[in-house]
């Protein structure tokens, strides 16, 4: 017994050397990887690259037509991008006229999800009347409105009931 504490010896400099800077990486990887988390919430790695708004096809048509007695446009949004959004700017407006009628569908849409929307508008003349629909999203600086994924969609059908 007394031979073994006297053969006891610690490690050389060199490998402790070695095993401080291992541990003082790994720790300053892990402290790195946690505060970009949570300096960066994961809706701030959205891009409107990523986004995208259609209308669904049944048959070969988009499903949009008009009720002009009401003043409504149906229609079925799909979200056909790699990412969700949060809302849809539309714009209506009447060609023939300055006429314009902005809103917003403040519903998100999932990937590869649909929404079924009735627009209702305040046009004084609806013969000619050209929709345009907008995707954004929020970020923790505010609004992204992806304004270069505009889809526009004018001839619109009268509904058939």
């Amino acid at each position: 017994m007394v031979r073994l504490a006297k053969s006891k010896r610690g490690i050389s400099p060199l490998i402790a050397t070695v095993l401080l800077i291992a541990f003082s990486v790994a720790l300053g990887t892990m402290i790195m990887n946690w505060s970009h988390d949570v300096l960066n919430p994961p809706g701030d790695d959205y891009s409107c690259d990523a986004i995208n708004v259609g209308i669904r096809l049944s048959e070969g048509m988009p499903i949009i037509c008009i009720l002009r007695d009401i003043s409504t446009i149906k229609v079925v949004l799909e979200n056909q991008g790699e990412m969700p959004f949060d809302f849809i700017d539309y714009s209506v407006i009447d060609t023939n006229t300055p006429d314009l009628f902005d809103g917003r569908i403040t519903e998100g849409i999932e990937v590869g999800r649909l929404t079924n929307e009735e627009i209702s508008y305040t046009l004084q003349d609806d013969s000619s009347l050209q929709i345009s629909f907008v995707p954004g999203f929020k970020t923790s600086e505010g609004e992204r409105i992806c304004t270069e994924k505009k889809i526009v969609y004018d001839n619109i059908p009268q509904c058939v009931t």
